[in-house]
C-alpha cells in the first residue's frame, strides 16, 4: 500500500488528499476484517489493506461485491458531532472512502470496470455542497483579532487564490516585491503546486505590507519559509492556527461559527474564506480564464500563460481593489485593535496599559498581549 500512497502524493502534491485516502483505507480494512474473519491470518503477513487486496486478486473475494458491501456499511455508520449528537456519514464522504479503495485496487492490477462498477455498486446520492458567501465584515473581524503571522496569512490567501499547501511552502526568495508594484509576485515552484506546474500569483498591496512586517519581525532570511520559523512546512499547522482563531473569535461572535447546512464544518472554513473569496471578487474584473488560471486550475494555465508577466500583472492590479476586505465599499475599514506586547513581570508597564483601556489576551503562540479597539 505504501507504494500507492507515495504515488498518490506525487500526483496530487497534497497531504490532505493522502490523509483522506488513508482514512478511507483504514475504514475499509476494519470493515473487511470484521466481515471476513478468515482474512485475519492473511492480515498478519500482509498488514494494512494489502491482505484484502491479495485475497481479491487471488479471486477469493469478488471486488465489486466487496465494494458494494463496503458502501452499504458506510451508509449505516454515524459520527459524533461537536454538539454531542450523532449523524450518518455524508454521501460525499461515502463516495470518497469507496473510491479510495477503488484506486488501491487498480494500483494492484485488480480490474474494476467503470460500467460494471456503476451497475453493481450502489452509492448514496450526493447533493452539491453549497458554501454561503463569505462577508467582508467576517474577515475583518478575524483579522482584527489575529497576530501578525495569521494576519499575513489571511491577506495572502484572500488576495492571491493560493492553496494552503502552496502558501505553506512559500520561501522569502520566492517573493518579488518589484515587478508588480504596489502588489507583489510570488513565484510558486512546480514541486509545491497541486498541478506540478510552476506559476506566478500576485498578492495585494495590503498583503505586501503584512508580509514585510513578518519578515522584519521574524528576521527572515531568503531561504526561510514565510509562515514557519524553520525550513519544514506544515499546512496542517496553518489550518490549526486559523481554526483556533475562528473558535476564539466565535466565543464573542457566534455568527462566524455558523456551519454549512447539513454538514458539521464551519461555513467560514479556510478554503471558502481564501480561494472562494478570491475567485468571487476577481472573476468579474479579469474574466473566468484569468481567474481560474490565477487560482492554479491546470486547464486554464497554458492558455493564460501566453500573456506576458507584465500583462498578467496589469490584469491583477485592475482586480486588486476588489479582493480587499479591509476597506468596504464606503471606504470604511471597520475596527481593529492596537496591540502591545509586554512581559507580565513588567508590572508598571502593564498597569499603564490597563489604565489606557487595553485588555489582556494571548496571541496564537500563547504570548501575553494587550489589545485596545482603535480606528484603522
Amino acid at each position: 500500500m505504501q507504494g500507492w500512497v507515495d504515488k498518490l502524493y506525487r500526483r496530487s502534491n497534497s497531504q490532505g488528499t493522502v490523509d483522506s485516502v488513508l482514512k478511507g483505507l483504514a475504514a475499509f480494512e476494519q470493515f473487511a476484517l470484521e466481515r471476513y474473519p478468515a482474512l485475519r491470518g492473511l492480515h498478519v503477513e500482509y498488514p494494512y489493506a494489502d491482505g484484502v487486496v491479495k485475497a481479491v486478486r487471488d479471486q477469493e473475494l469478488d471486488a465489486l461485491k466487496l465494494l458494494d458491501a463496503f458502501s452499504a456499511h458506510l451508509s449505516r455508520k454515524t459520527i459524533l458531532l461537536p454538539d454531542g449528537t450523532e449523524a450518518p456519514l455524508k454521501p460525499h464522504t461515502v463516495h470518497n472512502l469507496v473510491f479510495a479503495v477503488v484506486g488501491l485496487f487498480r494500483f494492484h492490477d485488480v480490474q474494476v470496470p467503470r460500467e460494471m462498477f456503476k451497475e453493481k455498486v450502489t452509492l448514496p446520492k450526493a447533493s452539491e455542497i453549497e458554501d454561503r458567501p463569505v462577508k467582508a465584515e467576517q474577515l475583518r473581524l478575524l483579522y482584527s483579532c489575529a497576530g501578525p503571522v495569521t494576519r499575513a496569512l489571511l491577506l495572502v490567501l484572500t488576495s492571491s487564490g493560493m492553496r494552503i499547501g502552496e502558501a505553506s511552502q512559500v520561501r522569502v526568495r520566492d517573493i518579488d516585491f518589484e515587478t508588480a508594484k504596489p502588489a507583489a509576485v510570488v513565484h510558486l515552484r512546480a514541486e509545491t503546486t497541486k498541478t506540478d506546474m510552476a506559476r506566478d500569483v500576485f498578492i495585494s498591496d495590503e498583503a505586501v505590507q503584512a508580509v514585510q512586517a513578518v519578515l522584519t519581525l521574524r528576521k527572515k532570511q531568503p531561504d526561510d519559509l514565510l509562515f514557519f520559523p524553520g525550513k519544514t512546512s506544515d499546512p496542517k499547522r496553518l489550518r490549526r492556527y486559523y481554526n483556533k482563531l475562528l473558535v476564539s473569535v466565535g466565543r464573542g461572535h457566534p455568527e462566524v461559527l455558523e456551519r454549512v447546512e447539513g454538514h458539521s464544518y464551519y461555513n467560514l472554513h479556510l478554503h471558502n474564506a481564501g480561494r472562494k473569496w478570491f475567485f468571487s471578487k476577481v472573476v468579474g474584473a479579469v474574466g473566468e480564464t484569468a481567474a481560474h488560471a490565477l487560482m492554479g486550475h491546470s486547464f486554464y494555465l497554458k492558455t493564460y500563460y501566453r500573456r506576458s508577466l507584465d500583462e498578467r500583472a496589469a490584469d491583477y492590479l485592475r482586480a486588486m481593489p476588489l479582493v480587499s476586505f479591509l476597506k468596504g465599499p464606503g471606504g470604511s475599514a471597520g475596527k481593529h485593535f492596537s496591540v502591545r506586547t509586554v512581559s507580565k513581570k513588567d508590572e508598571p508597564a502593564v498597569l499603564r496599559l490597563l489604565e489606557d483601556g487595553y485588555v489582556y489576551t494571548q496571541d496564537l503562540n500563547g504570548k501575553a498581549v494587550y489589545k485596545k479597539e482603535a480606528a484603522w
